[in-house]
């Protein structure tokens, strides 16, 4: 509990805060905005997504709307007390929620969105309906797939990603929405790369290897390329530069 009051507290001050960025360079940059829950902060995945990107000559402005555990609805539904974040007593009493006011304070390129926890889940076109009303009808919204940590048979989680895609594929069908495929990426490297862990301690999040991957797989739909190098190193580093190539080459 103390462990995600404190997770929670810094998450307020970094959305209060935003990032230390050159902000006049904010005009030629890629703008992006990611709401969603701790797998989008993770491991710092904003920073070294931002880092990732200037090694690659790539620049980018990023702002990051998460709290834990939460569900994308309530981040268009409720407002985050500095020490709780959201909860079901969060109203807002006349202000604006965080997403809504990000998503009106500019013009983005780019919106990152967490999808559906599992095939129970369920993704309402209000959100992309939200989001275009309050972030402009031109930004490329992207929705990130989670991944199971639970060890299903493969027959099972793949079943459960059809599920999950068909959830989702009215709002794919508009243009400029396209779909993250962390979450089938996660399960070819527990199926085809035993050895790369990429769970955290908790089995819930990410450990550097996978928010490796995650950042991997973002800034191939950012970029329409696999960067070049990873300024972080890690113990199955070489094997992490090629898994999404061969994901793809098998896909």
């Amino acid at each position: 509990m103390l462990t995600e009051k404190i997770l929670t507290t810094k998450l307020f001050l970094i959305i209060t805060t935003m990032f230390v960025i050159n902000i006049a360079a904010m005009g030629q940059s890629l703008k992006i905005l990611i709401i969603g829950n701790s797998l989008m902060y993770w491991n710092q995945l904003h920073y070294n997504l931002q880092d990732i990107c200037k090694q690659n000559s790539k620049e980018i402005y990023l702002e990051t709307i998460a709290f834990p555990g939460i569900e994308l609805t309530e981040h268009f539904n409720s407002c985050p007390d500095s020490t709780k974040g959201y909860t079901e007593n969060n109203l807002c009493f006349g202000k604006q929620p965080p997403a809504i006011k990000a998503l009106k304070s500019r013009d983005w390129d780019i919106i990152i969105l967490q999808g559906p926890y599992s095939a129970e889940a369920s993704f309402p076109k209000q959100i992309i309906d939200s989001v275009r009303l309050y972030g402009g009808i031109k930004s490329r919204i992207l929705i990130y797939e989670n991944y199971s940590t639970i060890l299903y048979s493969k027959p099972k989680r793949k079943d459960d990603l059809k599920k999950i895609k068909k959830q989702i594929r009215v709002p794919l069908k508009e243009k400029n929405i396209d779909f993250l495929p962390i979450g089938s990426i996660f399960d070819f490297v527990n199926t085809n790369y035993p050895e790369v862990n990429v769970f955290d301690d908790d089995f819930e999040h990410p450990n550097m290897n996978g928010s490796l991957l995650q950042i991997g797989i973002i800034y191939k739909a950012l970029f329409k390329e696999n960067p070049k190098s990873f300024f972080l190193r890690s113990k199955n580093y070489s094997n992490l530069i090629n898994i999404l190539s061969l994901y793809e080459a098998e896909d």
